[in-house]
């Protein structure tokens, strides 16, 4: 087993860090607070390069390494120009609000709990396209590789549900309820959405994989176990941590998926004494 070790402890916060990020080229990481208080640290020596001031630190995400987008308190998102930390845009929703920001550093998406998400012009401040959503919460949101569609996985108390819009020109191509419910990932030639399909006694559970240009579900794979999950989209390895009915441990469980035929190629379990040895993640 792979094994870590520590290269830097970073001090300055004074309550609970709530958000953290690398820049794409990995040179610099960006960390939050509830204060407020926003850091960028250099990789290279993990010095303190930039510190600004908010409100509550949802979720940050760097566009290139000049400017840091911020979920700031609950309803608004701010972009910050780097190193000093000036505000550049607003970008204001009525409600709770988290964010995804696209490759292409010009566009991001939100969702809220006003029952909307919305698609922004990161040079500009203007909201290109809004997208209404039947959920009070957009608990996730994924952008496929290619970036021509966006998923939003929606809940609240009477209701959870898998929404997919193609972006250009906008169009909701795709509406999942229970059973059909819970985004995974999405593939990494961006082809296929994998998701978790259906969960009794009887069937078990499935993985579903739905075509972004057949618009239907092109097969499932059923597999024994559920939990929390990471995907590794160009690779299409899932690995899943959860409990075992007999076995009250966090038993990681690694399935590799043949990316042609999108059956399992490959199935790892962790040992119990590995197993006793790993943090799983929240």
């Amino acid at each position: 087993m792979e094994t870590f070790s520590e290269v830097a402890t970073l001090t300055g916060h004074v309550d609970w860090v709530t958000a953290l990020v690398f820049s794409d080229d990995n040179s610099l990481l960006a960390t939050g607070d509830r204060t407020g208080r926003m850091k960028v640290w250099s990789t290279a020596d993990w010095s303190l390069v930039a510190e600004g001031r908010s409100e509550w630190v949802r979720k940050l995400v760097f566009q290139g390494v000049e400017r840091l987008v911020a979920s700031n308190g609950f309803r608004a998102i701010r972009v910050w120009r780097l190193p000093d930390f000036v505000e550049e845009e607003l970008l204001v929703h009525e409600d709770n609000v988290g964010m995804q920001v696209f490759s292409d550093e010009r566009r991001l998406i939100s969702g809220t709990d006003d029952g909307t998400a919305r698609l922004w012009d990161l040079n500009t401040g203007e909201s290109l396209a809004v997208m209404p959503q039947p959920g009070n919460r957009t608990a996730r949101i994924l952008v496929n590789p290619d970036e021509q569609y966006a998923v939003l996985y929606n809940s609240s108390s009477s209701y959870a549900g898998t929404h997919v819009w193609r972006l250009d020109p906008l169009e909701e191509i795709g509406v999942f309820g229970y059973p059909d419910s819970g985004p995974l990932g999405i593939s990494g030639d961006s082809q296929h959405l994998l998701m978790w399909r259906v969960r009794d006694e009887e069937e078990g559970n499935l993985i579903g994989f739905w075509s972004f240009a057949s618009r239907e579900f092109v097969n499932s794979v059923r597999v024994d176990q559920s939990g929390r999950t990471a995907f590794d989209a160009d690779a299409l390895r899932l690995t899943m941590v959860s409990t075992t009915p007999t076995v009250r441990r966090q038993i990681p469980h690694v399935l590799t998926f043949n990316c042609r035929s999108l059956k399992v190629a490959c199935e790892t379990r962790l040992s119990l004494n590995q197993t006793m040895r790993l943090h799983p993640w929240p």
